[in-house]
């Protein structure tokens, strides 16, 4: 099956997926609640969900509607009362990144552990980027290509990234490599197109744009 590359592209920089909904196999990995007596009027039941991870799985379901603040205020109640919950503090990153506060996102992911998530390592490259650190930028997303190198929002970013660098031969590598792989995607070669344009490589552009146009 084809990979569609066009959807990351035109919201570019700002892809970075959202969690699954909270799985059996996470639960057992949470730290256990104490065991409370049913309240008044409740009926007991064996595996009765606690408050704070109704509120966890609330602030999910917040974050996929895109009602960030609010996710964003559930989600510091859950880690007021489970501070070492570290799948909650990631998700905290994302969605801060997703409502557009790159300070809030960026103090929030210096408080984590080094961590192997492309997602967050995407959010560290994009911050690096804002601040002018292209060639750190371009170094994260390089290991992260050669650790998945079949992954093609990865590869555009560093070739954004490249861009950015001002390394304009390397970012035409980069997307050229992209279109062998999906050629028939034509925002990958407009990107490409305007890639060639700046490394002043135009007649090989305008092949690009107009492939882009049939």
């Amino acid at each position: 099956m084809r990979t569609c590359v066009s959807i990351l592209i035109l919201i570019a920089p700002y892809v970075v997926y959202a969690e699954e909904p909270v799985t059996s196999e996470d639960m057992d990995a949470l730290p256990k609640p104490a065991i409370e007596a049913p309240a008044k009027g409740e009926v007991e039941i064996l595996g009765k969900i606690p408050d704070w991870i109704v509120r966890w799985e609330y602030a999910q379901v917040l974050s996929y509607l895109g009602r960030h603040h609010e996710a964003i205020a559930e989600y510091r109640v859950v880690l007021r009362e489970q501070p070492d919950l570290l799948k909650a503090k990631e998700e905290l990153v994302k969605v801060l990144f997703w409502k557009g506060d790159l300070s809030g996102a960026e103090e929030a992911l210096r408080s984590l552990p080094a961590s192997e998530s492309s997602d967050l390592q995407l959010i560290k490259a994009h911050l690096l980027t804002r601040k002018g650190h292209h060639r750190e930028a371009t170094l994260l997303l390089q290991s992260l290509v050669e650790r998945s190198p079949r992954d093609p929002k990865l590869r555009f970013f560093l070739s954004q990234s490249l861009l950015w660098g001002k390394d304009v031969p390397r970012a035409i590598t980069e997307l050229q490599l992209l279109t062998r792989e999906h050629p028939q995607d034509k925002q990958l070669r407009r990107h490409l197109a305007r890639a060639l344009t700046i490394g002043g490589r135009h007649r090989e552009a305008a092949k690009e744009l107009a492939a882009s146009l049939r």
